[in-house]
């Protein structure tokens, strides 16, 4: 007389569960092994912005709280990465003065 093993449905979860929790610390443990590659093989840095000259050719105050500006600027950044280019979709600059905004935000042509 033979008999059969029955398996409890706590036992078959049990294990479904272990299987997924095993799959995503094999699959979190690849990509933590890839991304430590790439980083290692780029050494990625940051970019070098360097301002150049400043002209200012109006700095006028015409009312107790309102100020009016014309400067122009020139700007060089320096990518010391051989391996990555940078592409510069959009880029924003204004000035600051004593923490106070002294001018508009102003766009930069987009640049490689």
């Amino acid at each position: 007389m033979s008999m059969k093993m029955w398996s409890h449905p706590m036992d078959e979860r049990r294990k479904k569960l272990q299987r997924i929790c095993g799959g995503v610390l094999i699959l979190s443990f690849i990509i933590l092994v890839i991304v430590f590659l790439i980083r290692a093989i780029l050494q990625p840095k940051k970019p070098n912005f360097v301002l150049q000259d400043a002209t200012v050719y109006a700095f006028n105050v015409t009312a107790p709280n309102f100020l009016t500006s014309k400067i122009l600027v020139t700007i060089t950044s320096r990518n010391p990465n051989d391996k990555i280019s940078l592409y510069y979709d959009k880029l924003d600059v204004f000035a600051i003065y004593q923490n106070l905004q002294i001018t508009y935000y102003t766009a930069i042509t987009p640049m490689y």
